[in-house]
């Protein structure tokens, strides 16, 4: 029961910043806010990170904001998560979360190492020493 109210809670903000980026109420949450506490707990918050809200801490208080620059479509596709995981429950979520973490390691090691700095040619000790 806590876990679905977290993430409907968490995806009704994120949902409200996406369909109105103007309004700083969606965009800037105080986390001192008992009833945004008592319906996000700590792991709504954990999913408001994931829907790219930082915590930032500003006259002796912290903040959850979502800076201008998260790109619409990510947030969108944070809310549609969320709204799955909502209707399918946490196991659901914790398995979609692995799979995409497991997806996401086999594209990385299917890329190309990036170059390497190749390091000058290094005299050998023998160089130093002439014994050849």
């Amino acid at each position: 029961e806590e876990f679905s109210l977290a993430v409907r809670a968490a995806a009704l903000l994120a949902n409200n910043a996406l369909q109105d980026p103007s309004d700083p109420a969606w965009r800037r949450l105080r986390s001192s806010n008992g009833a945004l506490w008592e319906r996000l707990g700590d792991e709504g918050f954990r999913l408001l990170e994931a829907c790219g809200y930082e915590r930032e801490a500003a006259d002796h208080e912290v903040f959850w904001v979502l800076p201008a620059d998260v790109p619409r479509r990510h947030l969108a596709s944070a809310v549609r998560v969320l709204r799955a995981a909502a209707d399918h429950g946490q196991e659901w979520l914790r398995e979609e979360l692995a799979s995409a973490a497991a997806a996401a390691a086999a594209a990385a090691a299917q890329r190309p190492a990036p170059p390497t700095e190749r390091q000058p040619n290094r005299p050998r000790a023998s160089d130093l020493h002439g014994d050849h």
